[in-house]
């Protein structure tokens, strides 16, 4: 019996070692830095200010908990708020990011990273939102895009590069600025298979385009992929200030695309717009204006609802 009683108590002594040493894997951190602890969780502590690319990923399966807190860069140069650079199982939560607006900058940026979680962050007066360049199996949800603009270069609030099975679900992407020439763009998507784009929520008070297909870099060309329950949305319906909402630009854009459950009405321009050649889509069971559908390009629809109470496809 007492044996019985020495190994029970040095068994809770165990657990409690185990749990002790858990918990000392939690790391608070209050600057810019480098993440390269493989597994460990980084609490930020305080806000943040910086001139420069402020948290770069390095190592699988960290956590970075921004706990609420703002990193905030000076819109100058290309910098990125948070980089994962070559990693997968990251995690990326909780917090505010603002002020990348220089060339090409963004808030999160995610190259060549895979099966990483992006939620609840909102960026905010930066040139890209969130940028994924070669990466795959990630999921950005729960977040926003506020006020994107540029100092020069790409401006979006979400930039899919040769990326394949990423997950956008439940953003907001709020463009509000005045751009003069340059149009901004909600989500573009410039070669990538199989990603899922899910309840996106576009806002504007000003021109901009809604998701653009664009020949990728390495000129693949994006298939499969699907775009559901697509709003746009602002102080009038049908939305006045959209150029186009869905573009398929040329023959190396997009491939056998699905637009689904979306609410795509705008006051004056097109709700689809096809050019040279670029293949296929479907549109099903959604609300459009107008279509414009060039020659050598395939646009099959199913149950549409026309806020003009007409479909105008030209060839």
């Amino acid at each position: 019996m007492k044996n019985k009683l020495m190994f029970f108590i040095m068994s809770l002594f165990l657990v409690s070692l185990v749990s002790a040493m858990s918990i000392s894997k939690s790391i608070n951190i209050n600057s810019c830095q480098t993440l390269d602890e493989e597994g460990e969780s980084y609490y930020l502590t305080q806000d943040i200010q910086t001139d420069d690319t402020c948290f770069i990923i390095t190592k699988d399966s960290i956590t970075l908990n921004l706990n609420g807190h703002k990193i905030t860069g000076d819109n100058i140069g290309q910098d990125y708020a948070i980089k994962l650079d070559g990693v997968s199982n990251a995690v990326v939560i909780n917090g505010f990011i603002e002020g990348f607006s220089g060339m090409n900058s963004a808030g999160i940026y995610l190259k060549d990273t895979k099966f990483s979680d992006i939620s609840d962050i909102s960026v905010s007066d930066s040139a890209i939102g969130f940028l994924l360049e070669s990466s795959e199996t990630n999921k950005i949800e729960n977040s926003e895009v506020i006020d994107i603009h540029k100092i020069s270069g790409r401006t979006a609030g979400i930039i899919l590069s040769d990326s394949d099975n990423n997950s956008i679900i439940n953003v907001k992407s709020n463009l509000t600025d005045d751009y003069s020439l340059d149009l901004p763009v909600a989500v573009i998507i410039e070669g990538g298979n199989d990603n899922l784009i899910k309840s996106l929520d576009i806002y504007g008070e000003n021109y901009f385009l809604g998701i653009w297909f664009a020949e990728s870099y390495s000129h693949n060309i994006s298939k499969d992929n699907i775009l559901q329950k697509i709003n746009f949305k602002g102080s009038l319906m049908p939305i006045e200030f959209i150029e186009t909402g869905v573009i398929f630009f040329d023959a190396d854009s997009s491939s056998d695309t699905l637009i689904e459950k979306s609410d795509l009405r705008t006051e004056n321009e097109n709700s689809v717009s096809m050019y040279h050649g670029a293949h296929t889509a479907k549109m099903i069971t959604s609300l459009y204006s107008s279509v414009y559908v060039n020659k050598d390009s395939t646009l099959e629809t199913t149950n549409l609802t026309s806020s003009l109470n007409t479909l105008r496809c030209f060839k």
